[in-house]
Order: structure tokens, then C-alpha cells, then sequence
């Protein structure tokens, strides 16, 4: 195996010094829009509490598997793009509006948000808060560290000084305060799954695509629609996901609140990562291949004939190494060097097994994290292969806009460098309706009853966070 060489590390931008205690310490001005960043040291606490403290306003969380977390609540600048050359031009403005930026300390900057699965997804009305891709500077950002967190605040030249002030002190309070999620009962819910002949027919579709030569796989996702007696909370969902899926990507994104709208939140715990970058070092996991998790108080041994059962699947193996070559592929024009497993290792989830391919690399130049994003997606895990062909007949079968379910979601910093994962185990919440997503990959020797079992495994984790039987 090759040993990649370090990055190349720039001369940083952001200023290392300690924060002082005064809550005008530590600013810097944005040369482009006059923007000011402050940071104020808070106390440690749940950083969900912001999105209770804010309730109106558009608010983003993000946990990664690392145990990296932080959050943000309303609105300082918005990015957006749609069509097929959106990833650039979500980095080109980064660029231009993030360009001599000089930060209260080291990553103390981070946009948030996602793009659509399709160039021209997230149009239709149930995605139209969030559109075909968009990332948001919050105007309060939560970053907690081992022993002390901070708050950072973006000032705007037009900001009423008094106004802000108020909402800085009423944050920090909620922050001292850190008010328990409220309890979250079970609820009887009505949900409406697409029914087992339809989609026995888009397996079929998918098999004659398949022995016809026009495709080796496509991943079809269906919607199941659930309808609750209460509104949803987002903060109380989020907190659950986070608790019990540490293993995942945990994110969510709230939209501002419209007059006569719920607001509407997309949220997931997701298994995979799209692509990590720091600095020129690139991270992907080539995820593919399911199996489900014995039940509650199975045996170790049980639980390793389920891991051997998918190690030596011929299905699973198969569906696996079309991610995994995608993404060689995909990386190789940019890294020369990459590190890719030999033998797929299976990956243990609450609910389900997969196999996975950690890959890694290092980039021949500078590059921006979405740049490197618009190589990888969709891979075959979510889209299929070939791709253009596999989009094409998914597209037909589900005749729907999927919108930012399969996406890239996560964050990056003034430097370009950031973290994506794939918006699986995802759904969409709005009032006391939730959408919840879930896919599986086709290909030779599927079978649309197994197919469709393991939607349903996927659909658990949301299920339980939202406190009704899967």
C-alpha cells in the first residue's frame, strides 16, 4: 500500500490567538460586504438549544461520526446555484464573497446547507425552502470544543447595535440555561407507503434494463408519508438521532418560518460520507451492499454469520465494487496517489450491516471541497451505473423530484475545506407530516421483496426518532 506524503499546509488566514473575554474580542472584517465576525466564549451545552432560543429563524446542525459537532441559526449571507454547473458556481461565490477574510481564530467560518440529487431538484413544492443547492453563513454559529465553546456572531453593516446585542445576550442565556429536550412519547401515526406491486414493477423495469445491457444497477428509493396527532419537533427528533446513531452523520436544516407555512426541516442520520477535505488530503467512503442487523439479544456468533452471509454475497459484493471502481475513477484524475482497501470491511449500524471501502487521497493542486464533490456525485451507492442511464430509467420509475434526499449535505470554510455526507436515512418534516426516504440498490439477482425489506430497515432510524413503529 502507498503512503501518502502530507498536504502541503498554506499560510493560515485566521488568527490563533485566544479569545478574550470582552464580547467585541476577536473581530474581523469581511473586505467584501462589511460583514464583521465576533467571538464570544459561552458555556458548554446542547447545541441544539439554538434552534428553541430562534424559533423562527432558518437553523442548521451538523454531528459527525468523529464527534466534530456545532450548529447555527439564522441568516448572515446565502449562496445559491442550480443546473449542472452548480458545484462550481457555489465555489466560485464562496470564493468571491470569503476572499482576505481574516477569522477570530482557526475555523471559526463554516457554511452550511446542500444541493438537490438533480441539477434542477428541490424545485417542486415540497423542497421549494430549500431549492436546488444552497449553503448559509448563520448569523450566530454554536462551536463547542473539549472544555469551553464560543459563539460566533456576524455583524451587518445595516444591524440595529442594540438589537443584535439583545439577541446575543438572549442566546448566551439559553446557552447557560441548556433546557432538557422535551420528552418525546410514542405516537400513533398513519403512514402511506408506496404498495409492493409498484414497486415489484420498477424492479422488473430495472431487471429488463439490466439483461438488455443498458444498465449493471440502479438505486431506486421510494417515500413513505407519515401524519402525526402532534407537531413535529425538530430539536427533540435531532437530539434522538444524535444519541443513538453516533456512528452516523447527523444533520439537519431548518427553513426560516413562513406566514401561513409550517416551517419545514430536512434531517437525517447518515452512514456514508461523500467526501472530506482538508487542505489537499481527501477522504470518501465507497458504502454499497445491506444486510439487516439480527434482533435485539441475538448472539456475537449470529451477529458474524450475518457479517459473513454479506462479506460473501455475490450480489452484495458486486453492487459494492461498482461504487468503489466509480470512485477511483472519479478521484484519479485529481489525486495520484490513492489509497483504496483491497477487501471491503462490513460496517455494523443499529439496524443494518454494510460493506465498506474506505478510500483516501491527496490532490495534484488546490481545490475547493465542492469542486471535488461535483467529481463524486451521485456514485452508483445512490444514483446507479452507468450514470446518465441509470438517473434516466430511476427517474421514470419514481416520477418524483426527489430533492435533497441523496444529496450532498454538510459544510465548508473560508479555506475550501469541509466535509459532505450523503443525505440517506433522511426525511423531510414539515408540521405534523413527515417524508421519510429510503433506497436500494438494483442490480443482477435482486429481488424486489428483499428490496423492499431493506427500505425498510433504512426507514427505522428516522421511525424511532419520530417516536412511531417502523
Amino acid at each position: 500500500m502507498s503512503v501518502l506524503p502530507h498536504a502541503p499546509r498554506p499560510t493560515p488566514r485566521a488568527k490563533a490567538a485566544p479569545i478574550e473575554a470582552s464580547p467585541a474580542a476577536a473581530r474581523a472584517r469581511h473586505a467584501a460586504g462589511g460583514l464583521v465576525l465576533e467571538a464570544h466564549p459561552v458555556p458548554l451545552a446542547d447545541p441544539l438549544v439554538l434552534w428553541e432560543a430562534l424559533p423562527d429563524e432558518p437553523a442548521a446542525f451538523w454531528r459527525a461520526p468523529s464527534g466534530e459537532r456545532f450548529s447555527g441559526v439564522g441568516e448572515a449571507l446565502a449562496i445559491t446555484a442550480g443546473g449542472r454547473s452548480r458545484f462550481q458556481s457555489l465555489a466560485d461565490q464562496a470564493r468571491e464573497l470569503l476572499a482576505g477574510l481574516e477569522l477570530p481564530f482557526e475555523g471559526s467560518l463554516r457554511l452550511i446547507g446542500g444541493l438537490a440529487f438533480d441539477p434542477e431538484g428541490g424545485r417542486s413544492s415540497l423542497w421549494q425552502d430549500f431549492g436546488p443547492a444552497r449553503f448559509v453563513l448563520p448569523r450566530f454559529t454554536y462551536l463547542p470544543g473539549t472544555r469551553e465553546a464560543r459563539l460566533v456572531v456576524v455583524r451587518r453593516p445595516d444591524d440595529d447595535p442594540g438589537a443584535l446585542e439583545a439577541r446575543v445576550a438572549h442566546l448566551r442565556e439559553a446557552l447557560e440555561t441548556n433546557a432538557p429536550v422535551a420528552p418525546q412519547g410514542l405516537w400513533p401515526a398513519h403512514i402511506e407507503r408506496l404498495p409492493r406491486e409498484t414497486w415489484s414493477h420498477w424492479i422488473d423495469r430495472v431487471q429488463a434494463a439490466i439483461g438488455s445491457g443498458v444498465v449493471s444497477k440502479v438505486v431506486l428509493a421510494r417515500e413513505s408519508v407519515l401524519d402525526l396527532p402532534v407537531p413535529l419537533s425538530a430539536r427533540a427528533i435531532l437530539s434522538r438521532l444524535a444519541a443513538e446513531h453516533q456512528d452516523c452523520f447527523c444533520f439537519g436544516l431548518r427553513s426560516a418560518r413562513r406566514e401561513g407555512a409550517p416551517q419545514a426541516a430536512f434531517v437525517g442520520a447518515s452512514p456514508e460520507r461523500l467526501v472530506r477535505l482538508d487542505r489537499r488530503r481527501v477522504q470518501v467512503d465507497a458504502l454499497a451492499g445491506t444486510a439487516g442487523v439480527p434482533g435485539r439479544g441475538a448472539s456475537s456468533s449470529a451477529l458474524e454469520r450475518a457479517a459473513e452471509g454479506l462479506r460473501t454475497s455475490l450480489k452484495d459484493r458486486a453492487e459494492h465494487e461498482y461504487v468503489v471502481e466509480a470512485i477511483r475513477q472519479a478521484l484519479t484524475p485529481l489525486c495520484p496517489i490513492l489509497e483504496i482497501a483491497k477487501v471491503p470491511e462490513v460496517r455494523q449500524l443499529r439496524h443494518v450491516l454494510h460493506l465498506h471501502t474506505p478510500i483516501e487521497g491527496l490532490l495534484s493542486r488546490d481545490a475547493h471541497l465542492l469542486e471535488v464533490a461535483a467529481a463524486l456525485h451521485p456514485t452508483p451507492a445512490v444514483a446507479g451505473t452507468p450514470t446518465e442511464e441509470a438517473r434516466a430509467i430511476l427517474g421514470a420509475c419514481e416520477g418524483r423530484d426527489r430533492g435533497w434526499y441523496a444529496g450532498p449535505i454538510g459544510w465548508f470554510d473560508a479555506e475550501g475545506s469541509g466535509e459532505l455526507c450523503v443525505g440517506l436515512r433522511s426525511g423531510l418534516l414539515r408540521g405534523r407530516q413527515a417524508h421519510l426516504f429510503a433506497g436500494a440498490g438494483v442490480v443482477s439477482g435482486s429481488r424486489a421483496d428483499a428490496e423492499y425489506e431493506e427500505t425498510r430497515l433504512k426507514e427505522r432510524a428516522l421511525c424511532q426518532a419520530l417516536g412511531v413503529a417502523p
